[in-house]
């Protein structure tokens, strides 16, 4: 699955595109079937879980070019041999490679902050069986030791005690929609004229939509877009159909210049806030809390040669 989207040189544009990128990244394509029992959504099973004895490999044809066409498109994806990008900010692949926002990345040289490539990367032809073996995190820390190779890069991770929400369940219960297994969502909104898979989430300004996907989905992109740690204490595994509407603020509205399909996509100025919206759309609640958060300090990083 990719995104594509406009990119503008601000904070606020590139935190649009690292919740998109992610969708791209992160989103499971396969559907697993779950029991239902009333009245909460039941299990769909355990989390991704690494194979011992599985290890990822490493990449053996990298190209990395800097992109400084200024163009509004961008593109990021896990391909069938590797991964690929396409004027995607070199923070954001920082940010995919070690699991963690952009927001708690700190170190960074201006360049490295502004700079956005296109990165070509394939694993050997005997390789190609094993990616679909890993874990979305697996896939994600491959990119470690090409950023170590063709960047220099050198980082450790510290914890830090920060302002965290808490997800729970809020007061009258869980407004979850349960996926149903080989739903094909041909009423579903069209993503290129198509409709959208099980499996998938699309962003447009001050909506959600989700299709057949955990919680831990939706607690990803809540979490970059108001950039603070999101917590599950909810207690819910299922797979669920998800749509949640909300009236953004104007910096993020103007983070989505269009739809899926290129239309203009205005955000519904009478919609609630995202925290109004989840308790009363989904029936789950944002608690401020402080708590462990794990952030990113950057001890060195080089400009590429480029090949």
């Amino acid at each position: 699955m990719t995104q594509q989207i406009a990119l503008q040189p601000d904070r606020r544009r590139a935190r649009a595109l690292s919740a998109a990128a992610w969708i791209a990244l992160t989103l499971p394509i396969s559907f697993g079937q779950a029991p239902t029992p009333p009245p909460l959504p039941a299990p769909a099973g355990p989390p991704q879980v690494a194979d011992p004895s599985i290890t990822p490999p490493t990449f053996d044809v990298v190209s990395v070019k800097p992109n400084k066409s200024a163009s509004g498109g961008t593109r990021i994806m896990n391909t069938p041999d590797g991964y690929s990008t396409t004027n995607i900010p070199l923070s954001f692949i920082i940010s995919n490679a070690y699991g963690i926002r952009e927001d708690l990345i700190s170190g960074l040289p201006g360049w490295a902050d502004s700079a956005h490539y296109d990165i070509t990367a394939k694993v050997a032809a005997a390789d190609v069986p094993t990616l679909p073996k890993l874990t979305r995190d697996q896939r994600s820390g491959m990119l470690k030791p090409l950023l170590a190779d063709r960047f220099k890069l050198q980082a450790h991770v510290e914890t830090k005690t920060l302002p965290v929400y808490e997800l729970v369940v809020a007061k009258g219960g869980p407004k979850l929609h349960q996926a149903v297994p080989g739903d094909t969502y041909t009423n579903g909104p069209k993503v290129n004229g198509n409709p959208p898979r099980a499996g998938m989430m699309m962003m447009m300004p001050g909506k959600i939509t989700g299709m057949a996907i955990p919680l831990d989905n939706l607690i990803n992109i809540l979490s970059r877009q108001l950039q603070r740690t999101i917590l599950d204490k909810t207690g819910l595994h299922g797979n669920y159909d998800i749509t949640l509407q909300w009236t953004p603020d104007q910096g993020e509205a103007a983070s989505f210049p269009g739809g899926p399909d290129g239309r203009t996509l205005p955000a519904d100025p009478s919609a609630p806030s995202i925290f109004t919206a989840l308790e009363e759309q989904l029936g789950l609640k944002l608690n401020s809390t402080k708590g462990p958060v794990q952030t990113l300090v950057i001890d060195h990083i080089d400009p590429p040669t480029e090949d």
